[in-house]
């Protein structure tokens, strides 16, 4: 469950509590709620976040690689010119 899913959880059964005339939530009603909340969520399951960041990490170590083999590129050409003009 992401944030934003969190909190729209939330602001959903405070919507629901409203709706049935509740004018407060005690921190009693709140431990319970999160509490299955927490049941319902599995363990150790990577958050959307985690996921995002995961894949950039991902992107940017490409990256590096790509850069990595143009610059190597650059300095075999450089080199090769540089024989073919010193023959």
């Amino acid at each position: 469950m992401t944030t934003i899913e969190l909190i729209q959880a939330v602001r959903r059964e405070i919507a629901n509590a409203a709706t049935r005339g509740q004018a407060a939530i005690t921190f009693v009603d709140l431990d319970r709620y999160f509490a299955v909340l927490e049941n319902t969520t599995p363990a150790g399951s990577p958050t959307a976040e985690q996921l995002k960041f995961a894949e950039l990490q991902h992107q940017s170590s490409l990256e590096m690689f790509r850069s990595v083999i143009t610059t190597a590129q650059s300095a075999l050409n450089a080199s090769y010119l540089s024989m073919v003009v010193h023959l």
